[in-house]
């Protein structure tokens, strides 16, 4: 899926956010990167529904979005701080049904496995610690075959150790699927991911 920012402008408080002119290529991973406050999740939260543009227009293959909800945009969202359904196991957050119906149960095992969760299957969210908890919320993502994958500091939380091997994995299935991704971070190395990398400073694309 193509996104496609057209003199896209957000203004939140006292911070705007553009105007931006950027196109993302469909199945292309790109990486946004900046300090903090440059507005790089309000950037996201544009591309999810979550906010709304006050000027310009957002298209996700030549088609503008801005009507469209969240759930009618097929774009999954793993946010910054792991939002899961405290009363449900870890298997059953990752296979919450999508709009289309139930997830089948190799689909929710694959997804368990390529995040390394499958031995916290049975386990509810305030067993986990934060690192257990976003792969959970990741393989969620993963699971519901999103067009377009919006990571939010996905790996910020996970072991240093186990960071290359996780972020390899995603990449390759969001490749391997033709997943658009877009992905923030404060983490230099994860510049390496991307297939072109955003700098944003001040609401403005600097590179």
């Amino acid at each position: 899926m193509e996104i496609r920012f057209e003199g896209v402008r957000k203004r939140r408080g006292g911070f705007e956010l553009g105007p931006l002119d950027l196109r993302v290529a469909s199945g292309e991973y790109l990486v946004l990167v900046g300090p903090n406050g440059a507005g790089k999740t309000t950037l996201l939260y544009l591309v999810a529904g979550f906010l709304s543009p006050d000027a310009g227009t957002l298209r996700f293959d030549g088609e503008d979005v801005g009507p469209k909800p969240p759930e009618h945009r097929a774009a999954a969202f793993v946010f910054a701080e792991p939002m899961l359904f405290p009363h449900l196991t870890v298997a059953q957050n990752v296979g919450f049904p999508r709009r289309q119906g139930p997830i089948p149960r190799e689909e929710v095992d694959a997804a368990m496995e390529l995040l390394g969760v499958s031995p916290l299957a049975a386990m509810r969210p305030p067993e986990l610690s934060t690192g257990q908890a976003r792969r959970v919320e990741i393989a969620r993502a993963l699971v519901s075959k999103p067009r377009a994958l919006l990571l939010d500091e996905p790996y910020a939380s996970i072991d240093p150790a186990d960071r290359p091997g996780i972020a390899a994995s995603v990449k390759s299935l969001a490749a391997e699927r033709g997943m658009t991704v877009l992905h923030v971070s404060h983490q230099e190395e994860t510049v390496a991911l991307g297939d072109a990398v955003v700098r944003l400073r001040g609401g403005r694309i600097e590179s």
